[in-house]
C-alpha cells in the first residue's frame, strides 16, 4: 500500500524516465522520419500531432489575465513568487528529479495564485506551505517516485523558515486541486523542447548538433523561471525563443532560414520578437547585470531578505541549473563566440 503522504495521485498519466538514448541510425539519403534521441524513429506527422497537442494544453493551462499585471505592480508578490520557484529549483536538485517537475510546479503556483489573489501568498509560511504542496504535486504527476512530505521540507534547508504537520501540507495539496480544477497535465516551455528541436531536424539538423541545440535551450529557459517578466510570453513563445537564440549561437549561417520555418510552426511572430529581445538581454547576454534587469520595472533576484542568494550565484544561475553538456556540445557552442565572451 502507497504512503498516505501520496493518496492524491491524480488520474493521468504519468511520464516514465527514459534510459540514455542508443546512437542515432545511419543517414540514407531524405527521408520523413527522424531520430528523437529516443527509442523509435516518428515522422512529421506525429511532431505535428505533438506540437498540435501542446498548443492545446497550453491554451487551457495558463494564470489569469490579470496575473501578469499584479506581478508587475506588486513587489511582494514578485518576491513571493521568486521565494517559491527557489525552492522548486533547490529542491530538484536535492531530490534528485528531472527538471520538468520545476516547470509542473511553477505553472501550479502561477495558476493558484492568479486564481486566489496575492492574500494566498501573503506572509512567508503561506510561501512556503503553498511550495511545498505545489512541488510535491508535481513530484507525483511528474516523477517515478517521490519521498515523504516532510522531505519536502528538509529539501529546502535552512531557507525554510517555518515547519508544517503532514496534515497541513495535504490540506493544502486538496486546496490547490480544486482550485486548478485537478488538470495538472499542463503546457509548459519545457515541454516544446524535444518536438521543436526535432521539427528543424526534418531539415537534416545533424543529430550531435540537435543534441547541443536542446541543451542550451534548457539553458536558456531555465532562468526565465525566476523573471516575472516572462510569464508575460506563452510557453510555446519561450521555447521558440530559446531555439532563436540557439540556432545563433550554434548555427549562425542557417539561424535565420530555421527561424523562417519555426514561424510556420509557432505563429506569433510579434510576440517572438518582443521575447527575444527580453531573453537576449536578460538571459542570453553573459554581461547582463542586475541593474537592467530592473529597468523595467521587474527584480529577476529582488533586493530584499526572502533573497538568500549571493550575487555571484545569481549571475550564474543559468550554468548552475544546466544539464551536463558533453564536450561535443561546448565545442559547437565555440563556433559563434559573438554570444559567448565569457564562456
Amino acid at each position: 500500500m502507497a504512503p498516505p503522504e501520496f493518496d492524491l495521485l491524480c488520474d493521468e498519466d504519468c511520464l516514465a524516465a527514459t534510459p540514455p538514448p542508443p546512437p542515432p541510425p545511419p543517414h540514407r539519403g531524405r527521408t520523413n522520419y527522424v531520430y528523437t534521441g529516443k527509442s523509435h524513429l516518428v515522422d512529421q506527422d506525429s511532431l505535428n500531432t505533438q506540437l498540435l497537442d501542446c498548443l492545446r494544453r497550453e491554451a487551457t493551462y495558463m494564470p489569469e489575465c490579470e496575473y501578469v499585471e499584479a506581478l508587475r505592480n506588486s513587489p511582494q508578490l514578485a518576491r513571493a513568487r521568486f521565494r517559491a520557484v527557489n525552492y522548486f529549483v533547490k529542491c530538484r536538485a536535492r531530490l534528485n528529479f528531472v527538471v520538468e517537475t520545476v516547470f509542473y510546479a511553477v505553472n501550479y503556483f502561477d495558476r493558484f495564485v492568479s486564481k486566489k489573489g496575492s492574500d494566498a501568498v501573503s506572509t512567508v509560511a503561506l510561501v512556503e506551505l503553498l511550495s511545498i504542496a505545489c512541488f510535491s504535486l508535481a513530484a507525483k504527476f511528474n516523477e517515478i517516485s517521490g519521498p515523504q512530505l516532510q522531505d519536502f521540507q528538509i529539501a529546502g534547508g535552512h531557507d525554510m523558515e517555518n515547519t508544517f504537520q503532514s496534515g497541513e501540507i495535504r490540506r493544502i495539496e486538496l486546496r490547490v486541486l480544486e482550485t486548478l480544477q485537478w488538470r495538472l497535465r499542463c503546457a509548459t516551455a519545457y515541454s516544446y523542447l524535444e518536438v521543436l528541436s526535432t521539427l528543424l531536424n526534418m531539415d537534416s539538423l545533424r543529430h550531435q548538433l540537435q543534441i547541443a541545440l536542446t541543451a542550451r535551450m534548457s539553458e536558456l529557459i531555465l532562468p526565465t523561471l525566476y523573471d516575472p517578466k516572462f510569464v508575460e510570453f506563452k510557453p510555446c513563445v519561450v521555447a521558440a525563443t530559446a531555439l532563436r537564440c540557439g540556432l545563433e549561437e550554434l548555427l549562425p549561417s542557417k539561424s535565420n532560414s530555421y527561424f523562417s520555418t519555426l514561424i510556420n510552426f509557432i505563429n506569433h511572430k510579434e510576440e517572438m520578437e518582443n521575447c527575444y529581445k527580453v531573453m537576449e538581454e536578460r538571459v542570453a547576454d553573459p554581461l547582463y547585470t542586475l541593474t537592467t534587469v530592473r529597468s523595467g520595472g521587474y527584480a529577476y533576484f529582488p533586493s530584499s531578505p526572502v533573497t538568500v542568494m549571493a550575487s555571484p550565484r545569481q549571475f550564474n544561475c543559468h550554468v548552475v541549473l544546466s544539464p551536463s553538456i558533453s564536450s561535443d556540445s561546448d565545442l559547437t557552442r565555440s563556433l559563434n563566440p559573438k554570444k559567448r565572451k565569457l564562456a
